[in-house]
């Protein structure tokens, strides 16, 4: 406890966990239900260091920040695809936190030279019966997953829904 009668623990922490969650300056009250409702923690000050301008946040439908270090977009001038072609590098599970990448590709023109991958891709597809919305967000797409069907995931657009394929073997280029 402070001189004003505060504990700071307590007041650092709200302060950390409201980086995670929509707007940079969002009250304790909103940062504990962004915590509270995803059960699980949304300091994005704790992931690691990703300072490329070619890496991409997502965010829950609510405003809440994905930490990179679950899901991230890989795109743009200077990525890998150099903005030609795009990724989604999903971890296996949050609270293991990449341990088990994996890489989905969205290369319509062979970017990567990888003719399976891109030949998998389709740009206009019909979501599968099974097919899960993720609550992962990032502009105008939405993320869905089949569950225990790890060779695709779902891109909805605001005009299409897009099938990105699993790249077993993804570029070492990034």
């Amino acid at each position: 406890m402070n001189a004003n009668g505060m504990f700071l623990p307590l007041a650092l922490g709200a302060i950390l966990l409201s980086v995670g969650c929509g707007e940079a300056e969002q009250s304790p009250a909103r940062t504990n239900e962004c915590v509270d409702l995803h059960g699980r923690p949304a300091d994005v000050s704790q992931e690691p260091n990703y300072d490329a301008e070619w890496v991409h946040r997502w965010s829950y439908e609510d405003g809440c920040h994905v930490r990179k270090d679950v899901i991230m977009t890989r795109e743009g001038d200077g990525s890998c695809g150099d903005g030609q072609a795009s990724e989604i590098v999903l971890g296996a599970k949050e609270d293991k936190r990449m341990r088990d990448i994996k890489i989905y590709q969205r290369d319509p023109d062979n970017i990567y030279n990888d003719t399976q991958v891109s030949e998998a891709f389709d740009a206009s597809v019909q979501l599968p019966d099974a097919a899960v919305d993720t609550g992962y967000q990032q502009g105008d797409r939405r993320l869905w997953l089949v569950p225990d069907v790890p060779e695709f995931i779902y891109v909805q657009l605001s005009d299409a829904i897009e099938r990105w394929p699993l790249d077993p073997t993804p570029p070492g280029c990034a």
